[in-house]
This record gives C-alpha cells, structure tokens and sequence, in this order.
C-alpha cells in the first residue's frame, strides 16, 4: 500500500508539474497566458504517466543512464503519440500540435503528423535522467517523511477529485464535439442548398 501511495502521489507532482511547465512554456512562445489543458483542474495526466513510467524503468537499470534514456524516449513518445491520436479520433480536438507556428524550426522540422517531433522525444529522455535522478528522489523523501500518517487518506482524496473531474471533462468535450459535429452539418447543407 505505501507503494501505491507514492506512485499515486508521483503521479499528481508531475502532473501538476508538468501543466504548469506547459502553461509557462506557452508565454514564452505566445506571450500570454493560457491553459489548454483536457480536465478542468490545471494538471496534464500526460506527464504524471510519463513520469511514472520514468521511475518503473529506472527500478530495472538504475545504474544504466544510457538505457534509461533510450528506453524513456521510446516509451513515453508511443504514450505521447497514441494519446494524441485517441483524444483526436474521439473529441475531433488537437490539443498539441508541433506543426504550429510558434513552436521552433527544428521542432516543426522533425515531427510526425504534429503528433510527436524528435527533439521534443529527446527532450523526454533528458528530463527522464533528471527526474530519476534529481528530483523523484527528493520526493520520495519529503512524501516519506510529510505524508507518511495520512498518504493513503491525501491519495484517496486526490483520485476522487480526479476521477470527478475526468468524467465532467469527457462530457463537456463530447457534448462540445457533438455540436461542432452538428454545426458542420449544417453549414454542408447550407453549402449544398444555397438561397438564390
């Protein structure tokens, strides 16, 4: 149970995390400030997961940076991709593309589909190193030593609150595509019977 703790509490750090580095990295790029995230709450699951993947792997080669590295770009690039393309084939939404205008040359120059591009992959390898390295073990501890009495009451709190806030945001993207399917339709008929 104190290892479904952790992982759990890993889980919502590096998605909190990660939401906001994506909320900075986009003042940065565009110069204002904007969430574009999938739930109502600012945390990006994306890199939760990722993270988490990112610990798995460095339990097996932890004193191997190089397959961790390798292994960390090709993971957590098929979860980026196939997560980008299920949310695309069910809310008919992108929610990242890095064939945008405000993402660099070398970024729009080497992605597929505007899914995936291989710097930002190389980037997830990098930030792999840090994490199982640098920073997850500070979170170990300090979630060891602050969360130890009440982990399994502070996790259960943070699930409810997530699982709540998944399904508010399924609905509200699916009824948000079901109009904008609808409204399509409607312009196709427009289209196909115009007023004389």
């Amino acid at each position: 149970m104190e290892q479904f703790n952790a992982l759990v509490l890993a889980f919502f750090f590096y998605s909190f995390v990660g939401q906001f580095w994506e909320i900075c990295l986009l003042r940065f790029q565009i110069g204002e400030w904007r969430y574009k995230g999938f739930l109502r709450i600012p945390m990006s699951p994306i890199y939760g997961l990722s993270s988490l993947i990112m610990i798995s792997i460095a339990q097996f080669f932890q004193n191997n940076p190089i397959i961790i590295f390798i292994l960390s770009v090709i993971v957590i690039t098929f979860a980026e991709y196939l997560t980008s393309l299920i949310m695309e084939k069910i809310f008919k939404r992108t929610w990242w593309d890095y064939r945008s205008p405000h993402h660099p040359k070398i970024v729009k120059k080497y992605q597929f589909e505007g899914r995936i591009s291989l710097p930002v992959s190389l980037t997830w390898g990098a930030l792999s190193l840090v994490v199982v390295y640098i920073i997850q073990p500070h979170v170990a501890r300090f979630a060891n030593e602050i969360f130890s009495h009440f982990a399994f009451l502070i996790s259960a709190i943070l699930l409810i609150i997530f699982a709540i806030d998944t399904t508010v945001s399924t609905i509200l993207n699916i009824r948000a595509r079901n109009k904008k399917v609808s409204l399509g339709k409607i312009n196709e008929r427009k289209n196909e019977n115009p007023r004389n």
